[in-house]
């Protein structure tokens, strides 16, 4: 596996609707829309799921940003937020593990809390809850 560290991707779609995790976020122009569907809380055995799988991603309900699926590329910054971009749309997020704060597509969507929920060697496991208290965001890296 071939890593290539790069400063900051930028999201690459400016019009078109995408969806990431939980929440699909809609540009045009100036008019930036996010939403978030209701659903039932995530149980335990999600997280554990999560947590025994140690492949590189970005993953959530609607959407999962894969490294291993190819074309999509990771990131991380000197300052250590984390990036992935999928080359195949343009479809991007931004992560900052210290504030916590998490952009799609370069608009910030809310959330209520993070978590590093696990490290084990170089890994890390991530998770963010979004303002419904309910959707769940994992981003799971190795960078």
């Amino acid at each position: 596996m071939i890593m290539i560290k790069i400063k900051r991707l930028k999201a690459y779609a400016a019009a078109a609707a995408a969806a990431v995790a939980v929440a699909a976020v809609a540009c045009s122009g100036s008019h930036h829309q996010v939403e978030v569907p209701d659903r039932p809380s995530s149980t335990e055995s999600e997280t554990t799921a999560e947590l025994s799988d140690g492949s590189m991603r970005i993953s959530g309900e609607l959407q999962t940003l894969n490294y291993d699926d190819g074309g999509v590329i990771f990131s991380r910054s000197t300052d250590g937020i984390i990036s992935a971009v999928r080359l195949s749309d343009g479809l991007g997020f931004d992560y900052d593990p210290a504030t916590p704060s998490l952009k799609i597509n370069g608009v910030k969507v809310g959330i209520s809390s993070a978590e590093l929920l696990k490290t084990a060697d170089a890994t890390e496991w991530h998770c963010v809850v979004l303002d419904d208290r309910k959707s769940k965001v994992y981003i799971v890296v190795n960078i």
